[in-house]
């Protein structure tokens, strides 16, 4: 827990386990990593503690700063085994050289984003449900992966402006990119879309999108 005004940094090589605890019995770890202040990692870890991890071992990192905190930096950190990996609701992030992988649940959800997010670099790699969703907000992507995820890779809704520049969206479980509704802003700059089980790019009630070698 990072409470309001506080600021927590984690030094290069630092792993933060979690013990999988069920108190109430419900199939899912009662442990998730609150920050309502500010987060700063390098080369940091996430993980179970547990010796055969599985993805529902602990809760996720649930980053609810409000809108009006300090901006939290996440660079090549990874988190593992989450139930749900990381979860955005308030402030924004910078996120460069970021893993999310194995969550029982999705990779990314970016509920809401109060200036621009930006990831650079971000793998999102066999988690359970979605590899990203964005509703609210404004985010960049430069970089990354968003691959083999059961669900869809990203899916972007009519509160999200958008702009990708460079992003791989691969063997996910459904389309690769999912554009839906309003006239909110997304920019789509040399992405890959292939080898998903649905469209590659599916674009519904979308009024502006742009689109450009890809």
């Amino acid at each position: 827990w990072v409470d309001d005004l506080a600021t927590l940094s984690i030094q290069d090589g630092v792993r933060v386990y979690f013990v999988s605890v069920d108190s109430n019995q419900v199939g899912i770890g009662d442990t998730d990593f609150f920050v309502n202040g500010q987060l700063v990692t390098n080369g940091v870890t996430f993980t179970s503690y547990e010796t055969s991890p599985q993805n529902t071992d602990w809760g996720g990192i649930d980053y609810l700063t409000a809108s009006d905190g300090q901006n939290s930096t996440l660079y090549n950190t990874q988190i593992f085994y989450a139930h749900e990996g990381l979860l955005i609701d308030g402030h924004f992030m910078t996120l460069n050289n970021l893993e999310i992988a194995g969550s029982n649940q999705y990779g990314l959800h970016i509920q809401n984003s109060s200036s621009t997010t930006s990831l650079t670099n971000v793998n999102l790699v066999d988690n359970g449900t979605y590899g990203m969703e964005i509703v609210n907000g404004d985010v960049s992507i430069n970089g990354g992966l968003i691959f083999g995820n059961s669900s869809y890779g990203l899916k972007v809704h009519s509160g999200a402006n958008l702009d990708i520049n460079g992003l791989i969206s691969s063997s996910n479980g459904s389309y690769g990119l999912w554009l839906t509704g309003g006239n909110s802003n997304t920019t789509i700059n040399m992405v890959q879309s292939v080898s998903n089980a649905g469209y590659g790019l599916f674009i519904e009630d979308k009024d502006n999108a742009e689109i450009n070698n890809s």
